[in-house]
């Protein structure tokens, strides 16, 4: 692909008007303008008529987009009502919703720090000065970093467990790990992690919170969805690095429910729109 620098620009893209000077600027130093300046014998420019320029941006901008497309909508040329632009979401903002998606889980409301086995509790094993941070808004470094390590640690303890209860020489991961295991039987052993370890809506997290309540686990309970909203999380950040894009399409639904819980609505509107533009709306190659 051939790549070009944009300049820089001196212009208030917080706002629609913002965005109506900044598309077409971005546009000009790529050689690309009005077509009609072209017929007026300006040389030089590119007739994208019959194209579209696809704009990458976080949701503020999403929404600004949107309003621009209505506004300009009556206008009488392709290139006064914005016909070519088409607006991508930019995964690296999606995945900053999803993480203060689970700091709104596990850690805003004041209940959730109450169990032993809470995620700020966890937390505090490792980051003991900026737990009082993290509790009030951490920054996405932050709590990306929370997401992760407790993850790891979480299931390091899982597959210890496993061990501990298939062999009770095996007090340690490095025990289990001097007798050299067969990738066969690494494959199922976590096969029986993901199914009993992890909270599965059609069968296992369902039965047990249908249970009367002085027989309920609640601690159980919240580690199960804490191992699923991380392994999503963790297949988000996957798919995203290794460019498995339809990996993280087939993520969409779950997280669009989890904005939606968590008071994200206009995550979650855009998320839809996105998927329903993609297809439904746009012609096929473009999708």
């Amino acid at each position: 692909m051939h790549q070009a620098p944009a300049g820089s620009m001196d212009i208030n893209q917080s706002k629609v008007l913002g965005n109506i000077s900044a598309i077409p600027d971005l546009l000009k130093q790529g050689g690309i303008e009005d077509p009609t300046e072209k017929a007026a014998g300006k040389s030089g420019i590119k007739d994208i008529s019959k194209y579209v320029a696809i704009f990458f941006g976080d949701l503020g901008t999403f929404e600004q987009v949107q309003s621009l497309l209505i506004w300009r909508s009556l206008e009488e040329t392709f290139w006064r009502h914005y016909q070519y632009d088409v607006f991508g979401m930019g995964l690296f903002h999606l995945k900053m919703a999803c993480v203060d998606a689970i700091w709104r889980i596990f850690i805003n409301p004041l209940n959730s720090r109450q169990d032993p086995n809470s995620l700020i509790k966890f937390t505090h094993q490792h980051r003991p000065k900026e737990t009082g941070k993290i509790t009030k808004g951490p920054q996405f470094h932050q709590m990306h970093e929370v997401i992760v390590h407790n993850g790891l640690a979480l299931w390091l303890d899982c597959w210890r467990e496993l061990a501990a209860k298939r062999n009770l020489a095996w007090a340690s991961l490095e025990d289990f790990a001097t007798t050299k295991p067969t990738f066969e039987e690494l494959m199922e052993m976590s096969e029986h992690l993901a199914t009993n370890f992890v909270a599965r809506a059609d069968n296992d997290l369902y039965e047990l919170r249908g249970k009367p309540s002085a027989t309920r686990d609640g601690q159980k309970e919240n580690i199960l969805l804490m191992h699923q909203y991380f392994l999503l999380y963790e297949e988000l950040c996957w798919g995203m690095n290794v460019g498995d894009i339809g990996r993280v399409e087939t993520l969409f639904p779950p997280w669009i429910y989890m904005f939606k819980a968590t008071g994200k609505h206009k995550y979650a509107g855009q998320m839809v729109t996105f998927l329903t533009d993609v297809h439904f709306v746009y012609p096929e190659g473009l999708r």
